[in-house]
């Protein structure tokens, strides 16, 4: 009995033990039998060698670790069951077979494998094992073939999404199915999965929990049930781009929580006042008549979007009571009338696109402009003077092109002091010079300035004052003198357009400096000189046609490697057609009719591109060369009026 004292002892230790057991730090680790699935996954499927960022998130998926600490794993912390994998976007290439080890985690509630391409294999019915899946998305991951029904015994789906697989067909029958059993399902995405035979009212058996449904492009075809609206939960629908589909949009009570609806490309024939709605689009339908008045009472909607429709009739003075609207198209229908003021009021309306149809005058909208980032007003009706421009930090794209405005630009221009383009092109009325205040816009990018009656010069700050200008469209002006050769310092140039004018003087040698330079058309002006032998490296180059270039043989030009287009037609052009012009490898077009270009037409390499050739109304003697009827891409040859000899017939047809 001599260790009886050391009983209460030990009891006091078991007692401590028993208190403090379950808070010891014992890790749960995932099961074997897991681990080796997961890693008989990652064998079943190869990965793009490009992507050591996929490597490098498979790394830590390794023999004798714990599974849990792997990337894209998520275990219970209870039992350490595998209850989340997501390989969403590790780029895995292979067949989904229903042999995977995938089907054998059953514990899985959810499963991301989106964005990979499975090799348009079938999606197995073994889905229907994993039982416990609350979320599954196979989107983006080339699957092909039938839905299985059997995706729905997955009654537990909160999530499914299946969109983005081209090859995919969702039969009537499987469809059924699944919006009968999937009770609890609250988002689901099946765009662009082929639903063509699916019977539209089979959607009434859609969850009561729904509040997201995403059909886009999928072929849906008939009347779309407008009970779909009146869902309870439903937020959000997106049927875009099912052409075929037709219905309306009923008046809703206050109770609808829809909040985006997007039917474009779809043939809805009215709108209902949904009181809660924030984002309407509509565009691209064959909507008509008048905008209905029941659209002033959506309070809350902040994005409108009824371009490209056939609707007509007044501007809708019911928009004036969308005071929260920040995004408003009315473009491309057949709406006329004034747009009234208070459209300018709204201090949240950013972004105004009003093409076609529209009229009165500009000021009205320009003058209440302060908030205003976009303004697209071109092709309308518009009249009257360009108003004195207010001091904006706001605006950035402004255009106004093809209305009838009048008057000079004004040089309160600059007060728009972070614009990044404008254009004022085609109002035919505007005269005047090009305010040298413009060169005070540092932000420009695109200047349009074309097709009205400017005159006067090219200011010659144009080209040192922004270094972010990467359009310059001045053509069909009066504008006379030289070319500023401060354009061409701007190294983000790729596209100036000058014809036609009355610009004099050489092209300036300082063109040379563009990198990015890729379409010239100085056409239709009085310039003259040589054409600046640096200009091999531009391609998509439409060099002064129609100029009173050089009366010199062309022969300056030969350093355009890498030409693609070619225009020196309607000019004084002498000598003989260089043979180098033949062998510039890029060369698709090139036009030299209308010139006094004398000589033989030398021998076409084979291996010539040329689709286009044109040698009309020229002086060109002596036979039409074997070589140019076999050129392999050849289109359109035109050889008319000129002294040359041969027969038309040699020439050979090429598909």
């Amino acid at each position: 009995m001599e260790f009886t004292w050391l009983s209460p002892f030990i009891c006091l230790l078991l007692y401590f033990q028993a208190i403090c057991s379950p808070s010891l730090p014992f890790p749960i680790l995932c099961p074997h039998d897991q681990g080796l699935a997961l890693l008989q996954i990652k064998k079943s499927f190869s990965t793009s060698t490009s992507a050591s960022f996929v490597h490098h998130e498979l790394e830590s998926w390794k023999e004798g670790t714990d599974c849990c600490s792997w990337n894209g794993v998520e275990c219970d912390t209870e039992t350490g069951h595998v209850i989340g994998l997501n390989v969403s976007g590790r780029m895995l290439h292979g067949a989904l077979n229903s042999n995977s080890t995938l089907f054998s985690l059953t514990h899985l509630q959810t499963l991301d494998l989106s964005n990979n391409d499975f090799s348009g294999s079938h999606i197995p019915s073994l889905f229907s094992h994993l039982l416990n899946l609350t979320c599954l998305n196979l989107s983006s991951s080339n699957v092909a073939g039938q839905v299985p029904s059997e995706i729905s015994l997955l009654s537990k789906l909160v999530f499914l999404d299946l969109s983005f697989n081209e090859n995919l067909v969702l039969e009537t029958t499987s469809f059924t199915k699944v919006v009968q059993n999937l009770t609890k399902l609250r988002e689901l995405s099946l765009s662009t999965v082929d639903m063509a035979s699916v019977a539209l009212h089979s959607l009434m058996n859609l969850s009561s929990s729904l509040s997201s449904l995403r059909l886009v492009s999928c072929a849906l075809q008939g009347k779309f049930p407008d009970e779909i609206f009146h869902r309870s939960n439903l937020q959000l629908l997106d049927i875009e781009d099912n052409k075929d589909l037709t219905g309306s949009l009923p008046r809703f009570n206050g109770s609808s929580r829809l909040c985006s609806c997007n039917v474009m490309g779809s043939n809805f024939a009215f709108l209902g006042n949904l009181t809660q709605l924030t984002r309407l689009d509509l565009s691209g339908n064959n909507f008509n008549g008048q905008i209905p008045p029941s659209l002033g009472i959506l309070e809350h909607l902040d994005f409108l979007d009824l371009s490209n429709n056939n609707f007509s009739g007044l501007f809708p003075f019911v928009v004036c009571n969308l005071t929260k609207l920040q995004f408003l198209s009315l473009s491309n229908n057949k709406i006329t009338g004034i747009i009234p003021s208070q459209v300018g009021n709204f201090s949240s309306l950013n972004q105004l696109y009003l093409f076609e149809n529209f009229q009165g005058s500009i000021t009205a909208i320009l003058v209440f402009s302060a908030f205003f980032e976009n303004i697209f007003l071109g092709n309308n009706l518009f009249s009257g003077h360009l108003s004195q421009f207010q001091y904006n930090s706001s605006l950035k794209y402004i255009d106004l092109s093809s209305n009838l405005l009048d008057g000079p630009i004004p040089s309160s221009i600059a007060n728009l002091v972070n614009l990044d383009s404008l254009i004022l092109a085609s109002n035919e009325n505007l005269t005047g010079e090009i305010p040298f205040s413009i060169c005070k816009l540092k932000y420009l990018r695109i200047l349009d300035l074309s097709n009205n009656r400017l005159s006067g010069f090219i200011p010659r700050c144009l080209g040192n004052f922004s270094k972010s200008l990467e359009i310059i469209v001045l053509g069909n002006n009066t504008l006379e003198g030289p070319i500023p050769s401060s354009i061409f310092n701007l190294t983000n140039l790729f596209i100036v357009v000058l014809s036609p004018n009355k610009l004099i003087g050489d092209i300036p040698a300082s063109i040379c400096l563009l990198k990015l330079l890729e379409v010239v058309d100085l056409s239709n002006n009085n310039l003259g000189g040589s054409i600046p032998r640096c200009l091999e490296n531009l391609s998509n180059i439409v060099l002064t046609p129609d100029n009173q270039v050089m009366s010199s043989a062309i022969g300056q030009v030969r350093v355009l490697s890498s030409i693609i287009f070619l225009d020196l037609s309607n000019n004084w052009l002498n000598g003989t057609i260089p043979s180098f012009l033949f062998n510039l490898s890029s060369l698709l077009y090139l036009y030299l009719g209308n010139n006094l270009l004398t000589g033989h037409i030398s021998r076409l390499p084979s291996r010539s591109v040329m689709e286009v050739i044109d040698f009309s109304n020229n002086m060109l003697d002596g036979p039409i060369p074997i070589s140019l009827f076999h050129l392999p891409s050849l289109r359109y040859l035109f050889l008319q009026n000129n002294s040359l000899t041969g027969r038309i017939s040699q020439f050979q047809c090429h598909n």
